[in-house]
C-alpha cells in the first residue's frame, strides 16, 4: 500500500469519527437550548396563570414572617396550585418571600426554609428570570443537592398588581426526563445517520484514492524506465565524448575569437556603466553647478580688490567672503565631475591608491543617497603605489559605494544612522580595499548569485545586475580577487585585494589624503 491511501485511510476515519461526534454534540446542545428557551417560557406563561388566578390566596402567605406563618392557607394554595398544573411536567412549586423566606412548597417539608443565601434570589428580586438546568444524577447549585431527574428550575418575580415592584418570587421546577430521553436518542440517531453518510462518502472516495495510487505506480514504472534510458543514453553519450575530444582541437581557434569579442564587449559595459555613475552623480550635484560660477568668482573678485572697499562696514566684508568660499564650492564640485568625466587611459599606470580611493570617496559624498550617511575613511599609511587602470579602479569603488548606499537606503530611508567605512590594508604581498556598510545586508541565496551577471533584487528599470559582475570582472583581471560578506539585516562587506608590486618596482609610497 502506498503512503497517499494509507494517509488518506487513516485521517479520513480519524475525521469521519469526529465529525459525527461534533454533530451528535451540536445537535443536543442546539435541542437542549431551544427546551429551555421554550420551557422558560412556559413556566413564565404557568406563572402568571397562578399569580392571577391565586393572588387573593398569595398575597397573605407572602406577608407572613416566619413566626406567623398561616399552614392552613398554605395547604388550600397547595390544593389550588394542583388542581392547576394537573397534567403538566411541573413537579414542584415554590414561593419566596422577598427576604428569602420559602412560605410555600408543594413539598411541606420544605416550608419555613430560609432560601436568602440561593443567587436567584436577588437576581429575581432585580427583575431578572433565572434558569437552571440540571441532569439527573447531577449537583443542583441552587438547592445545594443532587438531583433524580433531569430538572428545568426557573425563578421568576412575582410583581405587585399593576406596579413594578417585586412582591416575591415564584420558583417552578419542570421534568424534562422524557423530552431529555428523546433527545439522547435522537443525537444517537444523528450520530449513526452522519457515519453511515460519511462511510459511504468515504468508500467512494477510498476507490477513487485506490485509482490514484495504481496510477501513480504506474507513472513510478514509467519514471524508472525513463532512468534506465537516460542511463543508457549517457552510456552512449560518453562513447561519442570520446570520439568527438579531436573536434575541439579545431574549435579551440573559433573559441578564442569568441573570446577576444566578449572581452572588447565587457570593455563597452564598462564603459557604459561609468556613464550611468556620472548620470546618477549628475543628478544629484545638479542644483550647485551652473555656467556663472566663473563670472560670479570673478565679479567677487573685482569687488574685494575694488578701492572703495576698504569703506565698507566689516559685516559686509565678511559677507562677501562668505559668497567668495561658497562660489569657490561650486568650482571645486565642478571640476571633480569634470576629472571624474573626462575619458581616461584604461592601460595601468602607477598610481597612489590612497588618493585615489579618497579622490573618488569625496565624489560621491555628491550623491544624493550618501547625504545623510556618514562615510568612514581609514587609509594604511604606508600603502605602495599600484600598477592599475584608475579609471577601472574608480568604476569598482563607486559600484561598491552605490551597493552601499542602496543597501542603507532599503534599512533606513530618510532617516539617519547609516554609516559606510572604507579602508585600505596590506595583507601579506596583496594591498586590500575593504567596503562595509550596516545597511539590509543580504540572505544567503542572494549572496552566491551576488556577482552574476543581470542578476538584480531592484525592481524593474532600477538595476541593470551588472554592478558586482563588473567589478568582478575588472579586478580579475588586475590579477585580484572580490569577496562579500554579508548577513540579512547585518550589513555587509566587500574586499577587494590586489597583487602588490615586488619590492624592487613600489617605487613611491602612497601617503593618505
Amino acid at each position: 500500500m502506498f503512503r497517499l491511501q494509507r494517509f488518506f485511510s487513516l485521517t479520513s476515519l480519524a475525521t469521519l469519527l469526529l465529525t459525527a461526534v461534533a454533530l451528535g454534540l451540536f445537535y443536543r446542545m442546539l435541542a437542549i437550548d431551544v427546551l429551555l428557551d421554550e420551557g422558560e417560557n412556559r413556566n413564565i406563561a404557568i406563572t402568571r396563570v397562578l399569580a392571577n388566578s391565586l393572588w387573593p390566596q398569595i398575597q397573605p402567605l407572602l406577608e407572613s414572617s416566619r413566626e406567623a406563618q398561616d399552614h392552613a392557607a398554605a395547604q388550600r394554595l397547595h390544593q389550588s396550585i394542583l388542581s392547576r398544573i394537573q397534567g403538566l411536567a411541573v413537579i414542584k412549586v415554590k414561593l419566596y418571600s422577598p427576604a428569602g423566606l420559602t412560605v410555600f412548597s408543594t413539598t411541606n417539608e420544605e416550608i419555613g426554609a430560609d432560601q436568602s443565601t440561593n443567587p436567584a434570589i436577588p437576581l429575581a428580586l432585580r427583575g431578572q428570570v433565572s434558569n437552571s438546568f440540571v441532569e439527573r444524577d447531577h449537583y443542583n447549585e441552587f438547592d445545594r443537592q443532587v438531583e433524580a431527574l433531569d430538572l428545568l428550575q426557573t425563578y421568576i418575580p412575582l410583581y405587585l398588581p399593576d406596579t413594578e415592584q417585586v412582591a416575591g418570587i415564584f420558583e417552578v421546577y419542570s421534568d424534562y426526563t422524557p423530552l431529555l430521553r428523546k433527545i439522547r436518542h435522537t443525537q444517537w440517531s444523528v450520530m449513526a445517520g452522519t457515519l453511515v453518510t460519511l462511510a459511504l462518502l468515504y468508500a467512494a472516495l477510498l476507490l477513487l484514492v485506490r485509482h490514484a495510487d495504481r496510477v501513480i505506480q504506474a507513472q513510478s514504472n514509467r519514471l524508472q524506465d525513463s532512468v534506465d534510458a537516460l542511463q543508457k543514453a549517457r552510456d552512449e553519450l560518453e562513447q561519442r565524448v570520446a570520439q568527438r575530444t579531436q573536434d575541439l582541437a579545431q574549435r579551440n581557434l573559433q573559441l578564442a575569437k569568441e573570446i577576444e569579442e566578449r572581452e572588447r564587449m565587457e570593455q563597452q559595459v564598462i564603459q557604459q556603466e561609468k556613464m550611468a555613475a556620472i548620470g546618477s552623480l549628475a543628478a544629484g550635484i545638479v542644483h550647485e553647478i551652473g555656467n556663472p560660477i566663473a563670472s560670479l568668482l570673478g565679479l567677487l573678485e573685482s569687488l574685494d580688490a575694488d578701492e572703495r572697499a576698504r569703506h565698507w562696514p566689516e559685516d559686509l566684508h565678511t559677507d562677501l567672503e562668505l559668497a567668495r568660499q561658497q562660489g569657490q564650492r561650486l568650482a571645486d564640485i565642478n571640476r571633480d565631475v569634470s576629472e571624474f568625466a573626462n575619458p581616461q587611459s584604461e592601460s595601468p599606470e602607477w598610481l597612489d591608491f590612497n588618493n585615489l580611493v579618497a579622490r573618488t570617496c569625496r565624489l560621491m559624498r555628491y550623491d544624493r543617497r550618501l547625504q545623510d550617511t556618514q562615510v568612514r575613511l581609514q587609509l594604511e599609511p604606508r600603502l605602495p603605489a599600484l600598477r592599475v587602470a584608475g579609471s577601472q579602479m574608480v568604476q569598482v569603488l563607486m559600484h561598491l559605494l552605490s551597493n552601499a548606499a542602496d543597501a542603507l537606503q532599503v534599512r533606513y530611508g530618510s532617516e539617519p544612522g547609516g554609516v559606510i567605512q572604507v579602508q585600505t590594508f596590506m595583507s601579506g604581498e596583496q594591498v586590500g580595499l575593504k567596503v562595509l556598510d550596516n545597511g539590509c545586508g543580504m540572505t544567503p541565496e542572494v549572496l552566491a548569485r551576488a556577482t552574476d551577471a543581470f542578476y538584480t533584487t531592484k525592481p524593474v528599470g532600477q538595476g541593470t545586475g551588472l554592478g558586482l559582475a563588473v567589478c568582478h570582472t575588472i579586478v580579475r583581471a588586475h590579477g585580484g580577487t572580490l569577496s562579500l560578506k554579508s548577513d540579512a539585516g547585518d550589513g555587509t562587506i566587500a574586499i577587494v585585494q590586489l597583487p602588490a608590486p615586488e619590492s624592487g618596482q613600489r617605487g613611491i609610497q602612497a601617503e593618505p589624503n
